[in-house]
């Protein structure tokens, strides 16, 4: 027998024409031992007749014969008589049959004699093991070579032929019949049918898609290797990327039909057609049969197109290319922002429920992405326009959704440029946002949602108390509401529980040194003590256990707060041992107690003289002109706070007391019953010297008692006047919560009134004004306003209290005529024409000029005259009274001041201030009509314009107490509701004193402007409204560039952050101005240092670099010096100065910052650099609006120079890698263009996940990443301030963008940093951010660079891969001798099936030749056939 080799038999294959006959229980012998026929036998077909005819015996081969090529069994020959086997002769009796061939070439060796003579002597031999393993590798050598493939491959697509269309059409429909096998159809292929064509005549004859994608193949290997056929390798290739994008281009545009089809046809087959278009276009795409980049980016564009109708089509693609579209950052943050770009159209459309299952499938793909892939979520760039989307789109009451919302919310946010979304530098401190919230409460006060609010922000209630108390005295804010708003939020906190005296305590003793009116101070505690929030006992106690009196002899008003404390605060309520206790110290430090009652008493006894029948019987009421004096008032205010406090309750009590016990009795000895009984018995003049008193104390929690017991009165004047002062004192009222009780109580007794007598018109619109305020009776002001618009006809007591028996005492005048007429025609009630009202207001007016200055009564009597003509027709009186106006400003030398003129006339609501200051603005705006101001003229008007607005010197205008308090109410209601006309006549009186240059002029503008009521608008503005000043104000002024405009506008605000500072600063150098305001910065001045800032940069505008450069030398300076305490506060102030200036400012602050970053870090340079570099941190955000510097100080580009800084952070933080570790050349052209961090930090990228890391230098890195952690927050966000440097479209703007881009993939390596979630997500996240603006190229040069240096798993969804992982990935290679595996590329193209319509030995694409391959067609039959 031959020998034959195992390796080379294999079990027999069944061939194609064998027939299969099953072994059963029921078959015949003849059916199991039926011989193998040499021709194909037909296998029976259904229906056909079966054969019963005998069969003769075939000898069958064994199942387990093996085979050979040839189809010839091995060891199997079935007897015919002329085998040598057929021959049995007695040797073969014997030993058995065998092979005649010798062996080993010895003679007589045969098959069947033994081997251990011939092996015996070789294995004693030494090398015998040797010997046995030759043998034993040149018998598998052998079998390895046997059968081998050797013959190149005959792969070929099937060659196109051109047909005739009935053949092509025979040939597309055998395609579609998946009866016909491809290699009957894979000898010719159609030509022509290619592209776009080709896909619609596979959907046209619905071709089963894996034999169109069969086809598809054929085509596309035809196209490519004819491209290959034209041109260089180079080319070639280029050209082979070509055609596959257009290729994928005629794949999406017969998409792009299909879906242009839906709808079109009555029957389904549009669906059909849809249907079959996106599996054939999904089995390309699986396939790798087109170019997936240019694939995803058409499915993108689809997605986004604004079109609504075919969202739920590409929801349905979405779920197919889901995986592959998040795989990626580049299409993942885009689909992830088309997706919410969809659902916001939708939220915006006005057909929200037609489209809610829409809603609701975006809503769940959203979901998925916020919890599965949130790093597409972070879409910085278009965050702010999505962020409502993504919150109304989740379900927000799922903990796990809310926990990722939050989470992706912060991650954007630290990605945004907007100064006000600061994460890395310092946030707007909770001080500074509880001052907000308190300078933007109004009237109605709400203080449950106030006091929340403020808590919500700073939970620590001490720290909360105190900034209150600081915001309610401090100088900086306006308003005496602010100490009794702080009071009322105290007294809830009180209630809540929260301990008030200790921060308390803790305020007094740090206020000595800050900003602000020491009695407010005390006004604040003694409304607290009132309430018995404030321990008078455990003050006193502190005091002496701390011994704090010790150190002072006397108890001035200089002294500090926290020690004069003891002599303001009242004691009248306190126990008797309290009030010996506070004597006893007081006595201490040499404060006389007699001293002290002895003032009380005589400003008692003063009081008293001027309010005698109310407070002392024996002292007669006082006359109409009785007042206080000037010392007078500054004697009662220089009280202290407990004096004022006793004397306000003597003044309460004696009011309450003050009523009406009987009717009074007549001459006839009849009592008046008209008279009430009860009532108050205050007189007009008595009600105005009260609350002259109770104002000038601040206390207005006293005044409002007075004011409810007084609105009993059945005084016209004492009614009016309690609604004047209300009004004057709304925001204080407000806060006491008693504008409402006043108004009810004075409205019943206005009702009640009404019933008895005619009330007078002007107490009506008194109430009405009250009411009008925003939270007041709505009932009430309805009310009000329907009975003065149908209850009052014309009346000679209509307007004002200013006409009360003024009228009558003029008549005997000489003006007998016009009286009468005048009465006449208010008597009648009857309305006048145009032409008399003319005559008659030209009548009034032109005696008033005659008599101006001259007879007081004469005038007062023209201007009631004037107040009671406005009646009959209130529009065309105003445009006279503007005429006569504009008159009196062209002739202002020749009468008296505007003051004197019109005070009578504002009081009386005869004409507004508003009407006054806008007509005295046209003349000083210029010629608009004409009519030119004189050179002189002009500043004397604007001058006494703003005596109108503020000037207190009343002697001249003949006014009684309740005019000047009406005069001075419609002056607040002036400054209240046109701000921006107050601005313009301040800015206008600045420019024509500057103009002017008159030292006296001046020096009258400046005590108008710097006069208190001015000043207190001008910081109330700055607070409320800044962009209102510094637009109509600051700007204008500024933009002049004048000196003494800029001298004016840096004295203003110096008065406005610091009026009880003397020293005037305002001709001092830049720096030294500088240097004082950083020294009143804090967070209630911010706005005004904000304003003065600007101010000093205006100034310096123009001037020579080196001076600029030595302002923000200071500025910085400042900056250093401080740093810890105002480090939040630094950018407010550079963030309102315009472009240059910023970009100073900017430049300084980055120089510093990327010197404070050092590596490694010195010992000295820990928390205070840090605090450093945060503070200027914010400076660069709040300058991030001004475009990047070019240059460094040292010349080179801030990008270049983050970069730099970059590759010391990633060296510094990498552990060091051991000698030889590092790897090779970087890929073209990161080598050149990444510097010095793609060559010379390659190594430590590299050692970022190396074993390396371990031991005790894994550890040291681990304590450098610690160390580092905060320095590495505040560094990414620099850079991503600076991201716009790095977008430029320079060659070395790219250069620094792939640099930056390959650092923090560097940085991304650190096993130590991947320990830090937060930071790891961080640094991805700004990665990221970049990423985004690199360009393909630019991310594949990338993506080659960190190929072999151990890339993680996140640089597939930062960089990308290859376009065909599944068929890269699976088939390796191995380079020379080296033995290093290679991903070899398979064309899948050519991964064709059944080429050729007969099977060749080695007829695949990719040549089997290079994979050693054997036949192996020799198989073990099945069931026992061969």
């Amino acid at each position: 027998m031959t020998f034959v080799s195992p390796s080379t038999i294999q079990p027999a294959s069944r061939g194609p024409g064998t027939p299969i006959v099953p072994r059963g229980a029921s078959g015949t012998r003849q059916k199991q031992f039926k011989p193998q026929s040499s021709k194909p036998v037909a296998t029976p077909q259904q229906g056909s007749k079966r054969d019963t005819r005998p069969k003769p015996y075939m000898l069958e081969a064994p199942s387990i014969a093996p085979v050979y090529p040839n189809k010839k069994y091995s060891d199997f020959f079935p007897w015919k008589g002329n085998h040598p086997e057929d021959q049995v002769t007695d040797v073969h009796a014997k030993n058995g049959q065998f092979d005649r061939t010798q062996l080993f070439g010895g003679k007589g060796v045969t098959e069947h004699t033994p081997a251990h003579g011939n092996l015996s002597h070789s294995l004693r031999q030494k090398n015998n093991l040797q010997t046995l393993s030759s043998l034993f590798l040149s018998v598998l050598e052998k079998r390895q070579n046997y059968s081998r493939i050797s013959t190149p491959t005959a792969f070929k697509p099937p060659p196109r032929v051109t047909l005739a269309d009935h053949k092509r059409e025979t040939w597309l429909r055998d395609l579609a019949n998946p009866a016909v096998q491809l290699r009957r159809l894979s000898r010719t292929i159609p030509h022509g049918v290619r592209g776009k064509s080709l896909l619609e005549q596979c959907s046209s004859k619905s071709v089963p898609p894996t034999r169109a994608i069969w086809f598809v193949r054929c085509v596309g290997a035809n196209e490519l290797r004819g491209l290959k056929r034209k041109g260089a390798s180079s080319l070639a290739f280029g050209n082979e990327a070509r055609w596959i994008k257009d290729w994928t281009g005629q794949v999406t545009q017969f998409i792009d039909k299909s879906i242009s089809e839906c709808g079109t046809t009555a029957d389904a087959s549009w669906k059909k057609k849809m249907i079959y278009a996106l599996r054939l276009s999904a089995q390309l795409y699986s396939e790798h049969l087109v170019d997936r980049t240019t694939f995803l980016d058409w499915y993108l564009a689809l997605l986004e197109s604004p079109n609504l109708d075919i969202l739920p089509l590409s929801l349905l693609i979405s779920s197919i290319y889901w995986k592959d579209l998040l795989r990626i950052r580049r299409t993942g943050h885009r689909f992830t922002e088309a997706l919410l770009g969809k659902a916001q159209m939708i939220l915006d459309s006005d057909a929200v429920d037609l489209y809610a299952p829409l809603l609701q499938k975006l809503s769940t793909l959203i979901t998925e992405i916020l919890t599965l892939h949130q790093e597409s979520l972070i879409i910085p760039q278009t965050w702010p326009l999505y962020q409502s989307t993504l919150e109304k789109c989740v379900n927000r009451k799922d903990p796990l959704v809310e926990t990722c919302l939050q989470n992706v919310i912060h991650r954007n946010n630290s990605l945004s440029l907007n100064p006000k979304s600061k994460t890395a530098g310092p946030t707007i401190s909770s001080q500074r946002l509880v001052i907000d919230i308190l300078d933007s409460a109004s009237i109605p006060y709400d203080l449950d949602t106030l006091t929340k609010s403020c808590i919500d922000i700073m939970p620590d209630h001490s720290q909360f108390v105190q900034c209150l108390c600081e915001w309610a005295v401090t100088s900086l804010r306006v308003g005496l509401y602010r100490i009794y708003l702080a009071a009322a939020v105290l007294r809830q906190e009180a209630k809540a529980g929260v301990v008030l005296q200790e921060p308390i305590m803790a305020f007094l003793e740090r206020f000595s040194t800050a900003p602000g009116s020491k009695s407010h101070v005390y006004l604040l505690i003694s409304e607290l003590v009132r309430a018995d929030r404030f321990s008078l006992t455990q003050y006193m106690r502190w005091l002496i256990s701390r011994g704090i009196l010790n150190p002072f002899t006397s108890m001035e008003k200089e002294h500090p707060c926290h020690v004069r404390l003891l002599a303001e605060l009242p004691f009248a309520g306190a126990t008797h041992h309290a009030r010996n206790l506070r004597n006893s110290l007081l006595s201490r430090v040499g404060f006389s107690i007699d001293d002290e009652a002895q003032i009380l008493a005589d400003a008692k006894k003063l009081i008293a003289s001027r309010l005698g029948g109310l407070l002392s019987d024996d002292i007669p009421p006082p006359g109409p002109s009785l007042k206080f004096a000037v010392q007078e008032l500054e004697y009662l205010r220089g009280m202290s706070r407990n004096q004022m406090t006793d004397i306000a309750l003597w003044i309460r009590a004696s009011v309450k007391k003050h009523v009406v016990e009987g009717a009074p009795v007549g001459p006839n000895n009849w009592r008046d019953l008209t008279v009430e009984v009860g009532i108050t018995a205050i007189t007009l003049q008595q009600f105005l010297l009260v609350r002259k008193v109770l104002e000038e104390f601040e206390d207005y929690g006293i005044l409002s008692e007075v004011l409810k017991v007084a609105s009993s009165s059945d005084n016209s004047g004492v009614l009016s006047s309690i609604a004047d002062t209300v009004s004057y004192n709304i925001e204080v009222f407000s806060v006491l919560n008693s504008v409402n009780d006043i108004l009810q109580l004075l409205y019943h007794r206005y009702k009640k009134l009404q019933l008895r007598r005619p009330i007078e018109k002007y107490v009506v619109a008194s109430f009405l004004d009250l009411a009008s305020f925003p939270g007041c009776n709505e009932e009430i002001r309805k009310q009000l306003e329907h009975d003065i618009s149908t209850g009052y006809p014309l009346a000679p007591f209509a307007h004002s209290p200013v006409s009360d028996n003024e009228f009558l005492n003029v008549m005997q005048d000489g003006t007998a005529d016009f009286n009468e007429e005048m009465d006449r025609l208010l008597q009648n009630g009857s309305s006048i024409d145009k032409q008399t009202l003319t005559r008659i207001f030209e009548t009034i007016v032109s005696r008033t000029e005659s008599f101006l200055g001259d007879s007081a009564a004469y005038n007062r009597f023209s201007f009631v005259s004037l107040m009671k003509l406005r009646q009959f027709d209130p529009t065309n009186f105003d445009v006279l009274m503007d005429g006569w106006v504009h008159r009196l400003f062209l002739n202002i030398f020749g009468r008296p001041p505007l003051l004197h003129t019109f005070a009578v006339l504002i009081a009386g609501s005869c004409i507004t201030l508003e009407a006054i200051v806008k007509a005295a603005l046209e003349l000083l705006k210029g010629p608009s009509n004409g009519t030119k101001l004189s050179k002189s003229l002009a500043p004397e008007l604007a001058a006494q314009v703003l005596e109108l607005i503020v000037g207190e010197a009343f002697d001249g205008c003949h006014l009684t107490d309740q005019e000047i308090y009406s005069l001075k109410r419609k002056r607040q209601s002036f400054e209240r509701n046109h701000p921006m006309v107050l601005v313009e006549i301040i800015y206008r009186s600045i420019e024509l004193c500057a103009a002017e240059g008159s030292f006296d002029l001046d020096n009258r503008i400046r005590g108008l402007i710097l006069s208190k009521p001015i000043i207190h608008q001008l910081r109330s503005l700055s607070t409320s409204q800044p962009d209102l000043l510094r637009e109509n104000l600051l700007d204008p002024l500024s933009k002049n560039s004048q000196p003494a405009l800029l001298k004016w506008l840096r004295l203003l605000i110096d008065h406005l952050l610091d009026d009880h500072d003397s020293s005037d600063l305002t001709d001092a150098d830049a720096d030294v101005q500088v240097s004082r305001l950083l020294q009143l910065a804090n967070d209630f001045s911010i706005r005004l240092c904000q304003l003065k800032m600007r101010i000093i940069f205006d100034g310096q505008r123009g001037g020579s670099p080196s001076s600029n450069t030595h302002i923000t030398q200071t500025f910085f300076r400042g900056i250093a010096s401080d740093f810890k305490q105002k480090a939040g506060i630094w950018s407010d102030l550079v963030s309102v100065l315009d472009e240059n200036c910023a970009r100073q400012i900017r430049s300084h602050a980055e120089e510093l910052f990327l010197q404070s970053m050092t590596f490694p870090v010195p010992a000295d340079m820990n928390e205070g650099n840090e605090s450093l570099a945060r503070a200027l941190l914010a400076i660069i955000e709040a300058t991030s609006a001004a475009s990047t510097r070019p240059a460094t100080g040292s010349g080179m580009s801030i990008s270049a120079a983050l970069v730099e800084k970059l590759n010391m952070l990633v060296q510094y933080v990498m552990p060091p890698l051991e000698e030889g570790s590092g790897s090779g050349g970087v890929a073209a052209p990161i080598a050149a263009s990444a510097g010095g961090v793609s060559s010379g930090s390659s190594s430590s990228i590299t050692g970022g996940s190396s074993s390396g890391a371990g031991g005790s230098g894994g550890a040291q890195a681990k304590d450098y990443v610690a160390e580092l952690r905060s320095w590495l927050v505040l560094f990414l966000r620099i850079i991503v301030l600076h991201r716009a440097a790095f977008s430029s479209i320079s060659r070395v703007g790219i250069s620094d963008q792939a640099r930056i881009v390959v650092g923090l993939c560097g940085l991304l390596q650190s096993e130590h940093l991947q320990s830090d979630e937060a930071l790891f997500d961080h640094v991805l996240d700004v990665t990221c951010l970049f990423i985004d603006d690199t360009s393909d190229d630019s991310r594949h040069a990338i993506r080659r660079f960190f190929r072999n240096k151990s890339p993680i798993p996140h640089f597939i969804y930062l960089l990308g891969s290859s376009d065909c992982p599944t068929t890269d990935s699976w088939l390796k290679a191995v380079r020379g001798n080296a033995g290093k595996t290679l991903d070899f590329p398979v064309k899948s193209w050519e991964l064709l099936a059944d080429p050729t319509p007969v099977m060749g030995e080695n007829d695949t694409s990719l040549s089997l030749m290079m994979f050693r391959t054997r036949r192996t067609k020799c198989n073990r039959g099945e069931g026992g056939k061969g």
